[in-house]
């Protein structure tokens, strides 16, 4: 069974989001998972991050520059200790991040 766990949702303002531990199976440092981006009409960028620290934060899995009506990206990554969302630029629009994982 697939499981989902929310990183972000209807984001639409330039900031990095509340970070999450990740202690609870199946989301656990170290494990695989899909990173997964929806942007709801968004003109910007944003990044799923991760920190070994809640401190130093890594982008893990990065947009790039988005225009409206692009499509849902997918990336596979490996979970820190602590994940957030950070909208980095942002003119329009909101994005969803979310962790996939078969756990």
């Amino acid at each position: 069974m697939l499981k989902i766990a929310t990183v972000g949702s209807g984001l639409d303002s330039v900031t990095a989001g509340a970070s999450v531990e990740q202690s609870i199976t199946p989301y656990l440092p170290g494990t695989i998972v899909v990173s997964v981006m929806q942007p709801i009409g968004l003109t910007g960028a944003c990044a799923v991050q991760g920190s070994h620290d809640n401190s130093t934060w890594v982008n893990l899995h990065s947009s790039g520059v988005l225009i409206t009506d692009d499509e849902i990206q997918f990336k596979e990554i490996t979970l820190h200790k602590y994940m957030r969302p950070n909208v980095t630029v942002r003119s329009t629009g909101s994005v969803n991040m979310y962790l996939l994982n078969a756990g």
